[in-house]
């Protein structure tokens, strides 16, 4: 059975900007509506019941390995850096990889003041799995778009969390910054 997620992309430069273009995007479909549709598929004969990434609470106790792309325009931002926001929405865009499992990631979440935001994960990036040797690295592209309405005026921290492609834990990533919203 296919559960269909409605991922809202306001922003096609940004996709193409940080190379997840349409043609890039995890669900490579896009609606007359001109909203992308993202079919997540599970096993309806499996009796198994995978997590959802809020029962993914164990810190597997290693960094996670990837990194941010870029944050609102602003390219490769560096740990520890301020980015100023203006306008309706954060949107950060990178790739992360569960490097300890030699796989792509079960997904990536952003952490704003703690608060947890799932970004879409799962786009294209030939050039990870090249670079890294890894044809299992190819989906290893996250997006993610949260209206600062949610977040609030002022700054406020974000960090990347990594689930395991087992699903057993999460890696936190070494990278932090600040979002300055305006």
């Amino acid at each position: 059975m296919k559960n269909i997620v409605k991922l809202v992309c306001v922003s096609t430069i940004a996709f193409s900007m940080w190379g997840c273009g349409e043609s890039n995007h995890p669900s490579n479909t896009k609606a007359t509506n001109g909203e992308f549709v993202s079919s997540v598929t599970q096993d309806p004969t499996s009796t198994t019941k995978q997590p959802t990434f809020a029962e993914v609470t164990r810190n597997l106790k290693s960094p996670a390995f990837g990194a941010v792309d870029g944050i609102n325009g602003v390219s490769s931002p560096k740990a520890g850096v301020v980015v100023p926001i203006v306008g309706g929405k954060v949107e950060i865009a990178g790739n992360y990889v569960d490097a300890i499992n030699g796989d792509a990631a079960a997904g990536v979440l952003v952490l704003i003041d703690d608060k947890v935001y799932e970004a879409v994960y799962g786009g294209e990036r030939a050039d990870i799995a090249k670079a890294l040797n890894n044809p299992k690295y190819l989906k290893s592209q996250f997006y993610a778009s949260i209206p600062t309405a949610k977040i609030g005026v002022g700054q406020h921290d974000v960090r990347i969390r990594v689930i395991a492609s087992d699903r057993s834990g999460y890696y936190d990533s070494d990278w932090a910054a600040k979002l300055d919203i305006k």
